[in-house]
């Protein structure tokens, strides 16, 4: 501990100090039964006021002791400033913060007291606590035991000042006394429920000493004059070169007076003039500089010491931040000089001007100016510009413009070169590509276009002025890729070079399921919006027809994005959705769910309430769901989590209800109920649920944790039903831990295995009492690149103090045959202690290396995909974390996480994925609870992220680009561009980047969020329409789950988000712990790159078109069509009947009476066997033309079909039967096939 005292030969001067000692009061409980303990501090100060709304409440009080027992009883105290930085948390603003001097009173704690043995006294009053409505502006102190500071604090940035005529009389008071302070420093009640935190740097911080708390004390003998006390700001004059005036009261017999001025982050203040009058002028500030600035004065008696500190920002906050230029204009150009122009911004005195040579790249400060006019002799005629411009004045900075480009300036009859040749490919690695081409004459540089391969959708990549290029912009491995180049001359650009392909470099294809299209009609202000799947096994060339009530709408086939806004629709329509594959259309498509009110109305039922040992009673609250394909129908069903309302944090004692677990199809039909057992405790940590077709049989399973008394949906309890492992403070810490795979169509047991990680020595784990041990996480993994696995994760924080180091533990298990088999278990009791700690309140899942194989990504531990560890950061635990191609031109894939250890190096840390290398981070020294990455902003590159504990946005690239931030829970697809919205709670929000606030799109009302304040849905998910995310809320009175779809037509064709095995799997883990959004394996935002169709395959099961009866028996031919596995380079084979295996490209007929079985078999592009699938049914054909089932072609069938002609399905009249051409109306070409079946079976024998 560092401890300054007054050097007594030191009269006359200003002098700093730090605390000797720093001590804490921490208040927690609920309301009337405060918890109230006391400790000392480490390098930071943590206030919270947390108010009894948002749950038991939580409060700090700080204890800050200075010592100026070295100043004499004589010596004045001429002024005074206490200081305390803040270096995190919620805004400091007035009214958040109330200091007090203790005062030497009975009762009060005295003033020599140490941190460790700190007990407070009186002046410590907790009655604020004792009923459950707070006071906002109230501390627990007790004011006739203190002097009241509070309302004389002054606020300025991050940094909280005391300084005034009380201050003091105060420090005069305890120098007549033994010279000890006593500060005591509190987070005021905000009221209405609010739950707010700051972080103060303490007497020890390192990171930076300049921000410890400090008592900045001026003081001199009886002799010398005192310095001036009313330092006041005068006229400030904003510009690019500002001015201001000090002005102070006049002391008599002054003979001039000292100026001295320090700059923000400067220890000692510089004179900076001397002056006769009490006045100073000062034109070498800075626009925006911070300052603090202090007066002596010289009598005949001396010279007194300086003035307390006045503080000047050189900022005009009446003016506030300006606006952001707009209207931009070409000047003029040549290739060698671009002069650009925009419109003047009222109030602005400079402009920044940005520029990149890419639009999805990072732009760089190229000039300031004081006119909106830019000049830019750095250019070449061959290259586009992107330019964008921030507006300065007396308020600040604005934000960036919108980004503007200048086209490339070619000279007129210049020449034009040819096109390369002979493009090659130098290298090709996993996140690397390099190419290269001949020399072109007169080339002055080369545009290097790529597209995913047979799309012909190119984009720039890069731009090169020699013969070779290296393309790491979003490369992934496996995609296979197209090369163009053009040469840029004097003149223009060539012809296009000849296209280069380059193979992908990974060649895995992963089981997926085999899903509908799930098309939805939405009804919006334009008429209805109709969106469907296009499904990740489709060929490119696929393409859609929508019929409205029977009849088309589409003149051609719909080949770009997957929706059609219909003008005239309505509710009452009915649609139907086709696909045309090459030039056939199928006979039949599938019909849209018309969502009347915007959502989809699933009705469930609450398990009934109860009451636990202790006599509290409880109901049921629907909470997380997941989703997957339970009986094979292609349709998703719903699992759905019932918490009960005394569920409990593992923090907390107490008893739980049960757990249960149901499944529902989507028209609220529940399939099964699953009774978790009262050795199963409820909370977000207990139970996750993991559903996925684990054994790729087409059906999904569900798998999570089970013990004694866990019931399935067929009524077989498993283990002891009658156990009862709970202990008296609600904890289940005795007793055996299963893992169960359960039927996902029956709800029935498959198979139960001992729990592994098993629960061992709780001490373990690092604490004794049941939270540590009890923390669990789950997910879905392909870790073998093909199929996927069942992880279960136990314990990831550290051990409390003297109770073990703690422990983490991560399982891996297949399901084979119906049996649980174990893959791999990862034990850092085993691996070594530089693992425990690392894990996060969730985990994420994807290939993070570019191998083919997933990772387990567990906060700052990676684990490969053999159960090793593949790299370990030491950043400790967090609360959320977010993988994906979240910067596209940073080489891989990224991860954005935040950190909860006070002394962690980063605490928002942005991460090169394959190998935990810190790409930036920021020190927040404080518990960083929350962060949220989503591209929100077209004006920055990449995605954007933002954590809780600052107010900061920063691109991906870690430039601070906005001090609003937006919620911070969950982000989703929603409108039809490809910028993300934030959900939160039961809204969804547009980010308004130009005026930082957020824009409500959708307001889900009726309906209620989960787990607190995560204010989470109970599933997020692309789930029916196109590939934008729809929302899944309970209502608020737990009768129904609502799933809320866009109604935003959107220009974006991209696979649905389903069969992305990164987004997929993030699915299904979304229900671990502390739930996250889920995040696809490429990027989508502002100038993505090329979407590529994933490398999936399905179970190859066939479409069978034809006329069936009751029985399930078709009455007519059989046309088979396979609509999965089409893509290439995929193969698809078939056999009918057991007959010869021939390659499959178009629908084809099965004809005869009988049983028929037709078998399909899907290769990858390297002929290795992926999936097969047989269909079985039987053919009960009537005779052509037979129209009314008599077993004859006679005058009858005719008027069969006349009563039905130019009759389409869905009118009154229609008959199948006369619907010959299956095309969904009768007319005369089913009149003429007619004709033909009747002369053919009426023609002489």
């Amino acid at each position: 501990m560092l401890l300054l005292t007054l050097n007594p030969a030191l009269r006359g001067e200003n002098v700093s100090l730090i605390p000797a000692d720093v001590a804490s009061v921490n208040i927690a409980g609920d309301a009337g039964a405060p918890s109230i303990s006391t400790s000392g501090v480490g390098d930071t100060i943590y206030l919270r006021s947390r108010e009894f709304s948002s749950g038991a409440v939580r409060n700090n009080v700080a204890y800050l002791q200075f010592d100026l027992s070295s100043l004499n009883n004589d010596d004045v105290i001429q002024a005074a400033t206490l200081r305390l930085n803040k270096i995190a948390g919620d805004t400091v603003v007035t009214g958040r913060v109330a200091l007090f001097g203790l005062m030497d009173l009975a009762g009060n704690v005295q003033q020599d007291w140490n941190s460790g043995s700190f007990t407070y006294g009186d002046e410590f009053d907790p009655a604020i606590f004792n009923d459950a409505v707070s006071t906002p502006g109230a501390s627990p102190i007790n004011l006739s035991n203190v002097v009241n500071f509070d309302e004389q604090e002054a606020v300025s940035g991050n940094t909280v000042t005391l300084s005034s005529d009380d201050l003091n009389d105060f420090l005069q008071s305890r120098v007549a006394d033994d010279g000890l302070v006593t500060f005591i420093l509190t987070f005021p009640s905000q009221g209405d429920g609010n739950d707010k935190s700051l972080t103060y740097a303490s007497h020890t911080y390192t990171d930076d000493t300049n921000l410890r708390p400090t008592l900045e004390v001026a003081f001199s003998d009886a002799s010398l004059p005192s310095p001036p006390s009313d330092l006041m700001l005068g006229n400030v004059s904003y510009s690019a070169n500002p001015s201001l005036t000090i002005n102070w009261g006049g002391i008599d017999g002054a003979l001039s007076y000292k100026v001295f001025r320090r700059a923000d982050g400067e220890e000692e203040p510089t004179q900076v003039g001397t002056v006769t009058s009490p006045s100073y002028f000062d034109d070498s500030v800075e626009l925006f500089g911070q300052y603090y600035y202090s007066v002596a004065v010289v009598t005949d008696a001396g010279e007194s010491v300086r003035s307390t500190e006045l503080y000047v920002d050189v900022t005009d906050s009446d003016a506030g931040r300006p606006a952001a230029p707009g209207d931009f204009t070409v000047a003029a150009s040549t290739p060698a000089q671009i002069q650009l122009g925009w419109n003047a911004v009222s109030g602005v005195y400079l402009y920044e001007v940005y520029r990149s040579v890419y639009p999805d790249r990072a732009f760089s400060l190229v000039d300031t100016v004081d006119t909106p006019h830019y000049t830019d002799d750095n250019v070449v005629g061959f290259r586009s510009y992107y330019y964008k411009v921030k507006s300065i004045g007396g308020g600040g900075i604005s934000w960036a413009s919108d980004v503007f480009e200048v086209e490339p300036r070619f000279v007129t009859g210049g020449t034009i070169p040819a096109a390369p040749q002979n493009l090659s490919l130098g290298s090709n690695t996993t996140y690397s590509t390099t190419i290269g081409w001949d020399a072109v004459a007169d080339a002055q540089a080369y545009y290097v276009y790529r597209s995913v391969s047979g799309t012909g959708d190119y984009h720039l990549v890069g731009i090169s002025e020699t013969t070779s290029l290296e393309d790491t912009y979003a490369v992934m491995p496996q995609i296979a890729y197209d090369y163009t180049v053009y040469a840029a001359g004097q003149g223009g650009f060539s012809e296009p070079s000849a296209v280069l392909g380059v193979d992908a470099t990974l060649h895995n294809y992963r089981q997926m399921e085999n899903i509908t299209r799930a098309p939805v009609a939405v009804p919006s202000e334009d008429g209805m919006l109709i969106s469907w799947r296009l499904l990740g096994t489709d060929p490119e060339n696929i393409g859609f027809s929508v019929y409205r009530d029977g009849h088309r709408l589409n003149n051609f086939p719909i080949t770009g994005a997957t929706n059609y806004l219909d003008e005239a629709g309505t509710t009452a329509s009915t649609y139907e959705v086709r696909a045309k594959i090459g030039n056939y259309e199928l006979p039949e498509g599938e019909t849209a769910r018309v969502l009347g009110q915007g959502y989809l109305s699933v009705p469930i039922e609450a398990p009934a309430g109860g009451t636990t040992p202790d006599d509290v009673d409880y109901t049921y609250n629907a909470n997380d769901a997941s989703v997957g394909d339970l009986d094979g129908d292609g349709e998703y069903e719903i699992v759905l989590k019932w918490d009960p309302t005394n569920a409990k944090d593992n923090s907390q004692s107490g008893y739980t209800g049960n757990v249960f677990i149901d499944a529902y199809e989507m028209d609220g039909t529940r399939l099964w109920r699953i009774d978790l057992g009262r050795n199963i405790r409820a909370g977000a940590h207990y139970t996750q649920f993991m559903v996925y077709d684990f054994d790729g049989d087409g059906r999904a399973e569900m798998i999570c944790k089970t013990a004694d008394a866990t019931t399935d949906a067929e009524g077989t309890v498993i283990g002891d039903p009658d156990a009862d492992y709970r202990n008296d403070g609600g904890y289940i810490l005795d007793g055996p831990e299963f893992l169960t795979a359960f039927d996902g169509m029956t709800g029935a047991i498959m198979d139960t295995i001992d729990y592994v990680p098993p629960r061992g020595n709780l001490s373990d784990w690092g604490d004794t009492y049941g939270n540590r041990v009890d923390r669990f996480n789950a997910a879905v993994a392909y870790f073998d690149g093909v199929h996927p696995s069942f992880v279960a994760a136990r314990g990831y924080y550290y051990g409390q103090s003297g109770q073990g180091i703690g422990r983490t533990v991560i399982a891996a298990h297949d399901l084979v045959d119906g049996q649980l088999v174990e893959r791999w278990v990862f034990d850092s009791q085993v691996e070594g202690d530089q693992y425990v700690g690392q894990g996060n309140h969730q985990l994420t899942v994807g290939d993070a290396d570019g191998d083919g194989y997933d990772e387990v990504m567990h906060g700052s531990l990676t684990i490969d995909q053999d159960g090793s560890a593949l790299w370990v950061s030491g950043l400790g635990h967090g609360d959320a974390m977010h993988f994906g191609d979240l910067d596209p031109s940073h080489p891989g894939m990224e991860m954005f996480a935040v950190k909860e250890e006070t002394g962690a190096e980063y605490h928002d840390v942005f991460t090169n994925a394959a190998t935990g290398e810190t790409i930036w981070g920021v020190n927040n020294a404080r518990d960083t609870g929350r962060g949220l990455a989503a591209d929100i902003d077209p004006n920055y590159a990449g995605t954007e992220v933002w954590g809780a504990a600052n107010l900061s946005v920063w691109s991906a690239q870690g430039e601070v680009i906005g001090l609003t931030r937006p919620s911070i829970n969950f982000a989703i697809w929603w409108d039809g561009d490809p910028l993300r919205e934030l959900m939160d709670g039961t809204s969804v929000r547009k980010w308004d980047w130009v005026n930082q606030q957020e824009v409500v799109l959708l307001d889900a009302t009726g309906t209620a969020s989960n787990n607190g304040t995560k204010a989470t849905p109970s599933l997020q998910a692309d789930l029916l329409g196109d590939w934008r995310e729809e929302v899944m809320l309970r209502t608020d009175d737990n009768t129904a789950l609502r799933i809320y779809s866009t109604s935003a037509p959107t220009v974006l064709r991209i696979p649905t988000l389903m069969h992305d095995p990164n987004y997929r799997v993030a699915v299904a883990w979304q229900n671990s712990a502390y739930n996250q959004p889920p995040h696809p394996s490429f990027f989508i935002g502002n100038n993505m790159p090329d979407v590529a169709m994933p490398d999936v395959f399905v179970d190859p099961r066939p479409d069978l078109y034809g006329l069936m009866d009751d029985e399930g028996v078709y009455t007519t031919d059989v046309r088979v069509a396979l609509n999965a596995n089409l893509g290439a380079p995929l193969v698809n084979e078939y056999r009918v009947d057991s007959g010869s295996w021939m390659t499959y490209s178009t629908p084809f007929m099965v004809q005869g009476n009988g049983s028929h079985t037709v078998d399909f078999r899907t290769y990858d592009g390297e002929s290795n066997l992926l999936a097969e699938a047989s269909s079985t049914f039987t053919i009960n054909a009537q005779l052509p033309g037979d129209l009314d089932g008599d077993n004859d072609v006679d005058v009858d069938d005719r008027l069969v079909l006349i009563g039905s002609l130019r009759k389409c399905e869905g009118d009154a009249g229609y008959n199948a039967a006369a619907d010959l051409d299956g095309n969904g109306c009768v007319n005369m070409v089913d009149y003429a096939k007619w004709r033909a079946y009747y002369a053919a079976a009426n023609r002489p024998r």
